[in-house]
Parts: C-alpha cells; sequence; structure tokens
C-alpha cells in the first residue's frame, strides 16, 4: 500500500503512472489477495516489462522511510523510470493526493458487509465511542474471531472512532489510522501515536500526518512534545 500510494503521488508530478515490474510475484500475490476487498486498488496494479532501450534505473528512494525530493526526475526522458527504492513509506510523496489515496483504498461493498455482520454481534446495540489500541504482534491476546490482515485492517478503519497505536513503525496499524472512517469527522477520529523516537530511527515525526497526536511517556506522564522536542523538517500536510 505504500509503494503504490508513493509512487502515485511521485507519477502524477511527473505526469506519469505507476507500474509493477512482471517479475515481482510477490506483487501478483498482493493483488490476488486485495481484490475482493479493496477492488480499485487492485484495477490500478498493474504489471509490465518495458524495453531496456526505454527504461531508466535511477537511485532513488532507497532509505525506507525518508522522503526525497522528485525534482530530479523532473527532466527524465526516457519513455519509463525504475526506480531502485522498495518501500517508500513517507507520506511527503503522496500527501497531496490524500483525497484520492483514499478513493483509491476504499472498501468493498461486500467487505462492508461482512464486517457489519461482525460488528453487530460484537457490539450489539452500544454505541459509545471505539477506542481501539494497537499493539506489535503477540501471542497471549484472546482473538475473538479470526480474520484475514486486510479484514481485520478493514474492521478497525470502519469502527474505530479513535486509534491509539502503541508500536509507532507498523505500517499496518498506520494505514488503519489513515484509512479510518471516523477520520472524516473532526470531532471524533483521533489517531495518537507512541512519539518515543530516537535519532537513529526510521520513523520519526515527518512520517504521520500533523493531525495525529505523539504521545511520550516521561515517566507516567503523556505529554505532546512535537514542537517542545523535536522541529519538523517539512511543512505537510
Amino acid at each position: 500500500m505504500w509503494r503504490f500510494a508513493s509512487m502515485y503521488g511521485i507519477g502524477k508530478k511527473l505526469g506519469r503512472s505507476p507500474y509493477y515490474d512482471a517479475s515481482l510475484s510477490c506483487m501478483k500475490s498482493a493483488k490476488k489477495e486485495v481484490e475482493g476487498m479493496l477492488p480499485e486498488y487492485a484495477t490500478r496494479m498493474q504489471f509490465f516489462t518495458p524495453k531496456p532501450d526505454e527504461e531508466k534505473i535511477i537511485n532513488f528512494g532507497d532509505h525506507c522511510c525518508r522522503y526525497q525530493n522528485t525534482n530530479m526526475l523532473q527532466n527524465v526522458t526516457e519513455k519509463y523510470i525504475h526506480l531502485s527504492g522498495k518501500y517508500f513509506q513517507s507520506l511527503a510523496f503522496f500527501h497531496d493526493s490524500h483525497d484520492e489515496i483514499r478513493t483509491f483504498f476504499n472498501w468493498s461493498e461486500a467487505a462492508r458487509r461482512n464486517m457489519s455482520i461482525y460488528a453487530d454481534k460484537l457490539f450489539g446495540s452500544a454505541n459509545s465511542h471505539k477506542l481501539c489500541v494497537h499493539t506489535r504482534l503477540i501471542t497471549r491476546v484472546y482473538q475473538p474471531k479470526q480474520m484475514s490482515r486486510l479484514e481485520d485492517m478493514c474492521f478497525a478503519s470502519i469502527y474505530c472512532d479513535s486509534l491509539l497505536i502503541t508500536a509507532s513503525s507498523s505500517t499496518f496499524a498506520w494505514w488503519i489510522g489513515y484509512l479510518m472512517d471516523a477520520t472524516r469527522n473532526s470531532t471524533i477520529g483521533s489517531v495518537f501515536y507512541n512519539s518515543d523516537f530516537k535519532a537513529t530511527d526510521n520513523y520519526n515525526f515527518d512520517n504521520f500526518p500533523s493531525n495525529w497526536t505523539p504521545l511520550k511517556l516521561i515517566p507516567t506522564i503523556i505529554e505532546d512534545d512535537r514542537v517542545k522536542t523535536w522541529k519538523r523538517k517539512n511543512s505537510f500536510p
């Protein structure tokens, strides 16, 4: 999801469309996984093998989680650009395309119906605010229903009113927060994340939307220290 969103954002700035190399069997498997849940995304997953003389390979986006200015790609004249990076986990690549990205990752009606059936069983008539907590993968957690990872993401993004991300480097939790239905309503849909970053960490404040709330425990007091201790390098979103 990160890779497609970032490639779309980069391509939009360059007047190009994203594609996956046809040799990437892992991405072909990913397409099969998302077809029933995220049909628009699946439709846009195009595979292609360009001719060598029509393609330019460029060292770009090699750090997993840092933004790199796309201006260096503006003057490439080859028909196809092959970027060396693999992950592109930076919001800055696609923050200008927020509404489009959410549309591409819109859950299918069938997926929403299935989640609604489960939600009725789990919550009944309760209409209280639902705060969801995402932790790193551990074994000693009771799971009332075994679901696929996309079903988990779908359910959480639809029914969580607020989200607490304790493992801030989790890309899974990040996308739950980004796709939450509740975030369309400014009065609810708050996303909180663990901001105990170190200078050597892959993730920092620039990886998160500015309207999400960073939290830090010092040692028992939670505070928002975005402005106090870490100056944002970028001005998005």
